[in-house]
């Protein structure tokens, strides 16, 4: 049997709160996998008098306290800071006996479980052996949003050097663990979406039956969380001051009941009950109206979401309260960010009780779905089967496969040898190419599209196209043609789903995509398919023009090299990609079935920037080639593209795509080129600012805010800053300015 050994700074036998509900069941459920001892380790002394020999249930094998690290000369300290493999950064420490003594129990187990990156980082260790690293709050994100709480320059500063520094600290992560565990895919993408990053959400226990609701007269709002945390002081207190008296101007009668322990020494005023700790919740929480998360600060996810949901209990939330969680606003809960619209989300359950029910209803079914804690089991199954059944490559696996063209004619489908240029397939055979089409009420145009696939000199192919939905005559254009195009009519679910509906139905060896308002050139496919041929290659892309005949910009080449006139063969594609301002065009692209198959497709989750994600995605596995002559024209973009849209929240969503695209870029960049990384960093500061002031002018004021403070970070430019420390500082008068760009 396998010994495991879990490290926390959490007593197991406290009260119930969340990171001593998560570690009782990830404890739990490694017990079903080998044998748990727990160790002990807190700066609290307290904590470590009063702890127990059996924690949870779990033999406590060694308990550690960790004093507050003594004054250091003002240089010493500052070499510290700088040093960017300082672990030092809480002033907390485990002396060196005691790390000794941990690095001996270490060695005598085959797995090490560590809650907590402060713990880690407390005992002074920078590589950890076949460790899991749970990180439950994101250090960096958490000191970033108190910053933004703080009121004085003194503190602000204090609060921006803890946050530097654990986002310094967090680049290094999956490389000094095996594996690490995050609460949420948007935690996962703050620590880069390495490939031995998980996700392991946070869970709550099923009920054993239907919860039964008897809300009380006059109607209760409740809040439950422990009140020890200064986060859930903070948002209750923001509640209390400028939500609760709107409440109590419609509901005079309404109630207020805080459970959590301590509440009852912090909190009081009208029809303000703080309850303390409440040892029977279920039995509390059936009472009330609705559950309210203001939670304005913090990190990881909140469990307390989950509970009113298992309680089927509606629930108001901030966006931070309901960040990290799979929940839709309007649909299982109601999302307010300013006191006012949270005050009138209140009043709307209070005086609509079905709308909450239905809330409720549906949140209870997501619950049920995946958010008890047995539906993360399988999560934990699969790190530790990688770490002690198998070797995990703390490098991109992508990364590992070879990017270089490949030569071998073996490995891959004849690009021409078998179908050239004018040669008709027999009918029923399977087409050399499948050209996917994809449509959004362009019956103005896509005729035109068709027509110059129709027109190629190289014949061998299929046209497919995939009508997304459209009000207008789009189908009809498109069954004139017949049986020279396969139609496929779809409800309307964007570019990426329609494209991927083509790939699915697609019988040739060879895709190649052409957007409904563009022309391809007759020898477009002639020329890619012979070069792609010569070359040996899998994928290969083409210069294009716009509607005047401009030469269009589309990618600058980091590492090309000429093997003839007008053809570059791009082996370090990832480079290319990476680097360059811009991508290629996916209207050029003849790429092989398989190799988008394994890539995965188009990413449906994408309302922009679709075509060059997957193209950047493709660039780990394969290099291309170029033919540097325009092939394709390119039209503009107009009101009924498949992602195009002036509209505010078309406009956030799209940037949104950008910035997930270009993060996602970057952190893959930092791992195989940091020293490439500068250019990454301009471009996901432009995004990261535009995204902030977008959430400014549409009145997400918190979003906005936490956007501006990773903007500054990130900010490459002196433009950018300015856009962001604006926000921070003169938040209305940049909200004013951008609501005249992008009218609301």
């Amino acid at each position: 049997m396998k010994k495991i050994l879990c490290l926390t700074s959490h007593d197991l036998n406290a009260r119930d709160y969340g990171p001593v509900l998560r570690n009782r069941y990830i404890f739990k459920k490694l017990s079903g996998l080998g044998e748990v001892r727990v160790v002990l380790g807190s700066r609290y002394p307290k904590v470590i008098e009063t702890a127990k020999p059996s924690q949870g249930g779990f033999e406590l094998l060694e308990k550690f306290y960790m004093p507050p690290m003594p004054g250091r000369a003002l240089l010493k300290r500052i070499l510290n800071i700088l040093d960017p493999r300082c672990l030092d950064i809480e002033g907390w420490q485990a002396t060196a006996a005691d790390r000794k003594r941990l690095e001996k129990l270490m060695s005598e187990h085959d797995l090490v479980w560590v809650h907590g990156l402060d713990m880690a980082n407390a005992f002074g260790i920078w590589r950890w052996p076949k460790t899991v690293l749970d990180v439950d709050d994101v250090p960096s994100a958490v000191y970033g949003f108190r910053l933004l709480q703080e009121t004085t320059f003194s503190e602000k500063f204090k609060k921006y050097l803890k946050m530097i520094l654990w986002r310094r600290n967090e680049k290094f992560l999956a490389k000094r663990f095996d594996a690490v565990c995050v609460c949420s895919e948007l935690d996962r993408f703050e620590l880069g979406a390495r490939d031995n990053v998980f996700v392991l959400p946070n869970g709550f226990d099923q009920p054993q039956g239907n919860p039964i609701r008897t809300p009380a007269s006059p109607p209760q709002i409740g809040f439950v969380g422990t009140f020890v945390y200064w986060a859930n002081c903070d948002g209750v207190r923001w509640f209390i001051e400028k939500v609760w008296p709107l409440v109590l101007e419609k509901f005079p009668q309404a109630q207020l009941r805080l459970a959590g322990e301590r509440g009852e020494n912090l909190f009081s005023g009208k029809n303000i009950q703080a309850l303390g700790w409440v040892p029977d919740m279920e039995k509390e929480m059936a009472n009330w109206s609705l559950a309210i998360v203001p939670v304005l600060a913090g990190g990881g996810t909140r469990i307390k979401i989950l509970e009113a949901f298992s309680r089927k209990c509606p629930v108001v939330s901030t966006p931070l309260g309901a960040y990290g969680h799979d929940v839709e606003d309007e649909e299982d809960l109601l999302i307010a960010d300013s006191p006012r619209e949270f005050a009138e989300n209140c009043l709307r359950i209070l005086k609509n009780p079905s709308e909450g029910e239905r809330l409720a209803e549906y949140a209870w079914n997501k619950f049920l779905q995946n958010g008890t804690w047995d539906s993360r089991g399988n999560c934990i199954e699969t790190i530790v089967r990688k770490i002690c059944g198998e070797t995990i490559n703390l490098k991109s696996r992508e990364t590992a496969v070879d990017v270089q063209i490949h030569s071998k004619k073996s490995e891959r489908p004849a690009a021409a040898s078998d179908a050239g240029a004018g040669t008709a397939k027999t009918e029923g055979s399977a087409p050399h190419v499948s050209v996917v089409v994809p449509a959004y009420n362009r019956e103005h145009c896509v005729g035109n599209a068709v027509e110059s696939v129709l027109a190629q000199t190289f014949k061998d192919f299929e046209i497919i196209a995939v009508d997304d939905g459209s009000s207008d005559g789009t189908a009809i254009v498109l069954e004139k043609f017949g049986t020279s195009v396969h139609l496929i009519r779809q409800e309307n679910r964007g570019v990426s789903a329609a494209r991927n509906a083509g790939i699915r139905a697609a019988r040739g060896n060879w895709i190649a995509f052409l957007d409904s308002d563009d022309r391809w050139h007759p020898e477009k496919l002639e020329r890619q398919l012979k070069a792609l041929e010569k070359h040996s290659a899998r994928i290969c892309f083409t210069r294009c023009v716009n509607a005047q005949n401009e030469p269009l910009r589309d990618i600058e080449f980091v590492s090309a090299t000429p093997h003839e006139p007008e053809i570059f063969c791009v082996p370090n594609a990832v480079d290319s990609v990476c680097l360059s301002p811009r991508h290629p065009m996916i209207q050029t692209m003849v790429a092989e079935k398989r190799i988008l198959e394994r890539v995965g497709l188009f990413d449906e989750s994408f309302h922009a920037a679709e075509d060059a994600e997957l193209i950047f995605r493709l660039s780990f596995l394969s290099g291309f080639i170029y033919i540097d002559r325009p092939l394709t024209t390119i039209f503009e973009n107009s009101s009924n593209s498949l992602t195009y849209s002036k509209e505010l929240g078309s406009m956030a969503r799209r940037n949104q795509s950008y910035l997930r695209l270009l993060a996602h870029m970057y952190w893959r960049l930092a791992d195989i080129s940091p020293e490439k990384i500068s250019v990454m960093r301009e471009r996901l500061g432009y995004f990261i600012s535009r995204r902030a002031e977008i959430a400014c002018a549409s009145g997400e004021q918190l979003v906005a805010r936490a956007l501006a403070r990773d903007g500054i970070f990130f900010a490459g430019s002196f433009r950018d800053f300015a856009r962001c420390a604006g926000i921070l500082l003169v938040p209305g008068f940049v909200r004013a300015r951008a609501q005249k760009k992008w009218p609301v």
